[in-house]
């Protein structure tokens, strides 16, 4: 979705995005029309409403019971060591910037590499944008989320 974002001409003057997830985020268009005015955007390229850090040697199983047999996590604990990062079910916004750095790193060209390297979307956010100096900000801007 982000590479199509930054490729496709209809997309060109798309400043940011907001990530939800489809089954648990709950928003108006009153809502939606208060971003516009988020002063935040001015400064930051990752902001969100729920800001979530782990320790060092920290590892989690969120995932299990939940994804296919087949898959290349099935059973097997995700790396969430050490990582600040903002939680999806609550949501984030991503700068074009932001976009631009996740998209150099991941993209149609290498999926079946992230496949394997990363399990949780959101946790790969943060960690890529960090490794890039750009760090989650935490910023109300009501949105309802899961938490």
């Amino acid at each position: 979705m982000i590479e199509q974002i930054l490729t496709k001409p209809e997309f060109k003057n798309i400043t940011h995005i907001l990530k939800i997830d489809d089954h648990d985020t709950y928003f108006t268009d009153e809502n939606i029309k208060s971003l516009y005015n988020l002063n935040e955007l001015n400064f930051y390229n990752y902001i969100g409403q729920k800001k979530v850090y782990r320790p060092p040697n920290t590892w989690s199983d969120y995932h299990f019971g939940k994804i296919s047999k087949s898959s290349h996590w099935n059973n097997k604990k995700g790396n969430v060591s050490n990582v600040t990062w903002l939680d999806g079910g609550c949501s984030y916004i991503l700068s074009r910037k932001a976009m631009k750095l996740i998209n150099k790193t991941y993209n149609s060209s290498n999926i079946n590499i992230v496949r394997k390297k990363e399990i949780y979307e959101d946790v790969m956010i943060g960690r890529l944008l960090a490794s890039h100096n750009i760090h989650a900000h935490e910023v109300n801007y009501n949105i309802k989320g899961d938490k």
